[in-house]
């Protein structure tokens, strides 16, 4: 969650902190490091208007980097001109919603956001495992060997 409000950084930690570890960021520079860090989020909650760098920049500069080039990003926002809408999504958010938020509605939001995410690890982690079964095979076939049972 990235906001310079406190109030809002209660409010929205407060909404998902009994189900997920949720970081803070009062600062854009602050949230690009915890999204390239070597334990980035699964999810960036993340206001428009802020000092300095806004949530339009920090996405911006998010897209532009390796490590957190495909974290799904949700604005949460009082800006709620379409342009500023367009502009959110453009940056490939997943969704753009209004302040005052509906609790509800953006945790329904979110969990269904995190259910997509954790089938897309467990895809690639079957997929990995599935990568290295196959290199296993094709070496031990190489040095003229028989797979063990369950591998074949």
């Amino acid at each position: 969650m990235v906001d310079d409000t406190p109030e809002d950084l209660q409010l929205v930690s407060g909404l998902f902190q009994d189900r997920f570890k949720v970081k803070l960021a009062t600062h854009g520079e602050k949230a690009i490091a915890i999204c390239q860090s070597d334990a980035p989020p699964d999810l960036v909650l993340l206001d428009v208007m802020m000092p300095g760098m806004d949530g339009f920049e920090v996405a911006s500069r998010l897209r532009q980097h390796p490590a957190s080039s495909l974290t799904p990003i949700i604005f949460i926002t009082a800006l709620t001109d379409e342009t500023a809408r367009k502009c959110g999504l453009g940056l490939g958010a997943i969704d753009y919603v209004f302040k005052p938020i509906d609790p509800e509605l953006l945790q329904s939001r979110v969990a269904n956001l995190m259910h997509f995410a954790m089938q897309q690890k467990q895809l690639q982690r079957d997929f990995d495992r599935m990568t290295e079964i196959a290199l296993l095979r094709a070496e031990i076939e190489r040095l003229g060997g028989t797979l063990p049972a369950g591998l074949s």
